[in-house]
């Protein structure tokens, strides 16, 4: 599979996960839903995205040390 392709994926994987993330700390804290599911959900969807951030971040390797790494002077 081409870079492009699993950095399609991946991007999916990551909006998926911060999407439940973000719904399921919003529904704990505002007392919608309590309860061991939600905190379970959270922290999946973490983990979700700490994985999958990794993987963004070497899929684009070459640009970050293009970017951030590069010995060029910007002024």
């Amino acid at each position: 599979m081409q870079k492009q392709t699993w950095l399609k994926y991946l991007n999916i994987i990551l909006g998926i996960a911060f999407i439940g993330a973000a719904g399921a700390i919003f529904t704990l804290k505002s007392g919608i839903v309590s309860g061991s599911v939600v905190v379970e959900i959270y922290e999946i969807c973490g983990i979700l995205l700490i994985i999958g951030i990794l993987g963004h971040l070497t899929l684009n390797w070459t640009w970050v040390k293009k970017v951030y790494f590069s010995s060029k002077s910007k002024d």
